[in-house]
């Protein structure tokens, strides 16, 4: 073995035999990723991307994504995977629905909210759309580990009234459910800014949407933490790449995000993750995700207090090589807890049209939340 450093502006190192070429995700300072839902072969949904993944209380892991023809191109459905073996193996993708064949007003599933009740069930709810022209959300609950799903009432998000959901089904501290997402044309009255939405009823059904950002962002990561909601949202194309929101009831307040690019490379910063860690309340974790315009990218974990927000970048999770055409679709990192400082991190990589898998890791962050 030799070691080869790659892209030293951006400070990854990968380890690789001399003379192999680099294919696909490489582990950088918390272990090495390792393909865990391989694309199927069948065309109509080899193209597996931006999935969530939460443990339940029987200890399931439980992973939801886009199952489809390629990127935003027409063909695809929310699918689940479960592993009951602590990851090691995730079933197949199974199919909740799929575009345009269950409905042709919509041609595509798009991003996802995935959560665990008080009660122990799951919930999904994903988006389903036609560009700009349709949009909905949908919903099902499962209250056996996700072997089967029953659909929940959306009425009140779907039908070009609210656009996207994205992240986490949050539980509150009164027993309620929360979930977010962004609005888009051609929904009214609103076609741009964040949504908030609740549950009373563990997820049965879920009340109107109110609007709690009226700026023109993306896939907003919120979580509930130390009394007040949390989160990052995504800008399209803005330096730095982040906003984070913080607030409640008819208090928010919208301002630059610390978590984003040190580097000094031109790149776009998709998918934001925010959650609170489960063993201490006043600690939350980010993940960063980065697109180089000339290919690859990269993970990239922070950290903050609560309470004062005082982000700080940890480390390296995966780096994706350049240039390498069967890994040019990337990121949406999601993980979930396992216990004792254990996480269990997924995130996908493929071809924009074509075969794309779900990959992912088991990380340690104890040593991390010491520093």
């Amino acid at each position: 073995m030799r070691t080869l450093m790659t892209a030293a502006s951006i400070g990854v190192c990968v380890i690789v035999a001399a003379g192999t070429a680099l294919a696909g995700p490489v582990g950088v300072d918390f272990g090495v990723p390792r393909l865990l839902i391989p694309a199927p072969d069948d065309e109509r949904i080899t193209h597996l991307s931006w999935p969530r993944i939460v443990k339940t209380g029987e200890g399931v892991l439980v992973t939801a994504y886009s199952a489809g023809i390629g990127h935003n191109i027409g063909g695809s459905g929310p699918a689940v995977s479960v592993s009951r073996d602590g990851g090691e193996t995730f079933s197949e993708p199974r199919l909740l629905a799929y575009f345009p064949d269950d409905d042709d007003r919509y041609e595509d599933c798009g991003n996802m909210a995935l959560g665990v009740t008080e009660d122990g069930a799951l919930i999904l709810l994903a988006m389903a759309y036609h560009s700009d022209e349709a949009n909905t959300i949908l919903g099902w609950r499962s209250e056996n580990d996700g072997l089967t799903w029953n659909p929940v009432d959306t009425s009140n998000l779907a039908e070009n009234q609210t656009g996207s959901v994205y992240g986490h089904v949050t539980s509150m501290p009164d027993g309620r459910l929360a979930v977010t997402g962004h609005y888009r044309q051609p929904s009214e009255p609103y076609s741009e800014g964040v949504w908030l939405s609740f549950s009373d009823d563990n997820g049965r059904s879920w009340n109107p949407h109110e609007r709690i950002v009226e700026r023109r962002l993306f896939e907003p990561a919120i979580i509930y933490a130390g009394g007040r909601f949390v989160g990052l949202i995504r800008d399209d194309g803005s330096e730095p790449p982040y906003w984070q929101v913080t607030g409640e009831g008819d208090d928010w307040e919208l301002t630059r995000s610390a978590v984003g690019p040190k580097e000094d490379i031109e790149l776009r910063a998709p998918s934001p993750f925010v959650t609170v860690d489960p063993e201490d309340a006043e600690r939350l974790w980010a993940l960063e995700s980065q697109r180089f315009a000339e290919g690859g990218g990269a993970i990239w974990l922070w950290t903050a207090n609560a309470e004062t927000l005082d982000w700080r970048r940890v480390g390296q999770v995966v780096a994706f090589p350049a240039d390498d055409p069967n890994h040019a679709d990337i990121t949406y990192p999601w993980m979930t807890p396992l216990g004792d400082g254990q996480w269990f991190l997924v995130f996908y990589s493929g071809q924009r049209r074509g075969p794309s898998s779900i990959y992912g890791m088991e990380i340690d962050l104890r040593e991390a939340a010491q520093e």
